[in-house]
């Protein structure tokens, strides 16, 4: 990375270097542009090799990049990075990120600026809504108005999470979860955020922001155990805030006046059929291509859907999707050239008339098309077939996929579906790949088969490869068997590891805690 930046100042300097050839060469015409051009080149190529050497040296001001996450400050933060979606218009134009529309303030702003604003007892702000309604954008510009001068923390996986709170001091930190699900356990994630890593962050006094969409929010309240420890994550949250999916009364007519100098608000004010936030997330054009699609093409987006769903994240080949295809349907299996599939994908990634294309092509370094990927609103918005990927899709899969985290997301959605031959072949496939992560979620996996003395093995396993986070996992298992002074053992060692969360689980061996599951304090005790 530093290197990469040393290189954008010294193309600069090189602009500069081959403007002032031009000067020698004698054309008259070209002089003139020579010398403003070349003088503004090297003055940005010294500034930029200045700029970036400063913040080599570590600076407080510095982007600061760990194992899974990053941390700068949220002023120098452009809100690609923050999720808020770019916007598109009826004329093909996507606008860049630094474009945004004005903001059309929100009826839940009050809400959200003034649990900022108190900051007392290390806020944790859950804002739920449907996809697409301006959840990002809103916690963005209450962050913009209260916090502007704070650090945020933006971790990629709830490992990244982890390992932030081991290397970093993060007291007044803003950590940035937007769309929490993806941080937790289950829809075939390999790994999660943990209650006691909640724990663990708000005694660390900082402000943790999540988004959530309403149907992953209402899955975590389903009448079985595969969402507790997500249940008790969520009730470190204060009441969650929720965000209509389509503006108020209140907020059309503000956003009618923001209109008057946005022609891309007063655009999305006139459709009917979706929401102004959706509009100008480009979910119409999408929505539109996905049920027009052919027979064929439909197909190929539902099970590219389905498998993305399901933990999918590789591109899928044409070759793979063939065989998926006809694994699905005996029409297809008879009739499907390749040719014909390939020629039909090559169609979906065309761009359409908003300048989206429903599905993204991936090349290798030699810029040859590997595999296909749906587009991020298409999952958004096209129906859940997950449930139709069949049997046969599920052994083609295990079969083709090479990636181990990939493998080990298709462990945990079979074993959600109680299919627990599937998901043991997935996570011991991931194993074969080095994921000491698929080890522990096998772990976990024959512990709640019955099996405790192969969970016991596989845990101790992992911990032997390197994996700390599974010494919590034993420590679990052995206290939920009674083996308290063991478990205890397994805690201290992890708490000696710079495992935060460890000291929650001991806390909870020792009955430190109180009723909400957080440290007990002097107050639990009036």
């Amino acid at each position: 990375m530093r290197r990469r930046r040393y290189l954008a100042g010294i193309t600069a300097l090189s602009t500069a270097l081959v403007l002032v050839l031009v000067l020698l060469a004698g054309h008259r015409w070209l002089q003139g542009i020579a010398v403003a051009t070349g003088a503004g080149s090297l003055a940005v190529g010294l500034a930029s090799l200045v700029r970036q050497i400063l913040q080599s040296e570590g600076g407080n001001n510095s982007r600061s990049v760990g194992t899974g996450y990053l941390i700068m400050p949220f002023s120098a933060c452009r809100p690609a990075l923050l999720g808020v979606h770019s916007v598109l218009t009826r004329d093909g134009i996507a606008h860049d990120l630094q474009d945004l529309p004005l903001y059309v303030g929100r009826s839940v702003d009050h809400q959200i600026r003034g649990r900022l604003r108190e900051r007392a007892g290390s806020p944790f702000v859950l804002l739920i809504g449907p996809p697409c309604t301006g959840k990002t954008r809103t916690l963005m510009e209450a962050v913009r108005a209260e916090l502007p001068g704070s650090r945020i923390l933006l971790p990629d996986h709830a490992a990244g999470i982890r390992a932030a709170l081991k290397e970093r001091h993060l007291k007044g930190c803003i950590v940035w979860l937007d769309d929490l699900g993806r941080f937790l356990p289950g829809g075939g994630r390999p790994e999660g955020l943990r209650r006691s890593d909640v724990w663990a962050l708000l005694k660390s006094k900082v402000t943790l922001l999540a988004t959530m969409s309403t149907h992953e929010y209402a899955a975590q309240f389903r009448q079985d155990d595969t969402a507790a420890e997500t249940r008790g994550m969520l009730q470190f949250a204060e009441e969650p805030i929720f965000l209509g999916e389509d503006f108020s009364a209140r907020e059309r007519r503000q956003a009618a006046l923001v209109a008057r100098t946005d022609p891309r608000i007063r655009e999305a004010l006139t459709n009917p059929e979706f929401g102004v936030t959706q509009v100008l997330a480009g979910a119409p054009v999408l929505v539109h291509a996905y049920e027009h699609a052919d027979k064929l093409k439909r197909m190929v987006l539902d099970i590219l859907v389905g498998a993305f769903r399901l933990g999918v994240e590789s591109p899928l080949s044409s070759s793979v999707l063939r065989r998926m295809l006809e694994a699905s349907s005996l029409e297809i299996a008879t009739m499907l050239r390749l040719e014909e599939l390939e020629s039909a994908l090559q169609e979906l990634a065309l761009p359409g008339a908003a300048g989206l294309a429903i599905l993204n092509q991936v090349v290798d370094e030699s810029v040859q098309v590997i595999g296909y990927r749906p587009s991020g609103y298409l999952l958004h918005y096209a129906p859940d077939r997950t449930l139709h990927l069949i049997r046969p899709i599920w052994s083609i899969l295990s079969q083709e996929l090479q990636s181990a985290p990939d493998l080990t997301r298709l462990g945990h959605a079979a074993r959600e579906r109680h299919l627990y031959a599937y998901a043991e072949r997935f996570y011991r496939s991931a194993m074969a790949r080095g994921s000491t992560a698929a080890t522990a979620w096998l772990a976990s996996l024959k512990a709640e088969l019955g099996d405790f003395e192969q969970a016991i093995q596989l845990y101790s396993s992992a911990i032997s490869e390197g994996d700390e986070d599974s010494r919590v996992m034993l420590a679990l298992l052995l206290d939920s068997l009674g083996q308290t002074e063991a478990a205890e053992r397994q805690l201290r060692q992890a708490q000696a590891q710079g495992d935060a969360g460890a000291s929650y689980w001991l806390a909870g061996l020792r009955g430190d805690v109180n009723d909400r599951g957080g440290p007990r304090s002097s107050a639990d005790d009036d």
